[in-house]
């Protein structure tokens, strides 16, 4: 039988900053993430939610598949 634990969405959602934050993730960016993908669980779109903390973020950021934490970044139009 598969265990479920029940995680107030606050509480879950300041974990997954400090995830961020511990990989280098400026504050505000991480909190951005983190609201993100929260939304996404909170939306019933739970293919992009929480689940993709670990596989999506965590481990491609440590393994540099993912953008680097403090990249500089600039949107630009054509």
């Amino acid at each position: 039988m598969e265990e479920i634990a029940w995680v107030d969405f606050d509480i879950l959602e300041q974990f997954m900053v400090d995830v961020f934050a511990g990989l280098d993730v400026p504050v505000e960016d991480a909190e951005i993430c983190a609201d993100v993908i929260i939304t996404s669980d909170k939306r019933g779109i739970d293919s992009h939610g929480v689940q993709r903390l670990k596989p999506m973020y965590y481990d491609r950021i440590r393994k540099g598949q993912q953008l680097r934490a403090r990249a500089k970044r600039k949107i630009v139009m054509a």
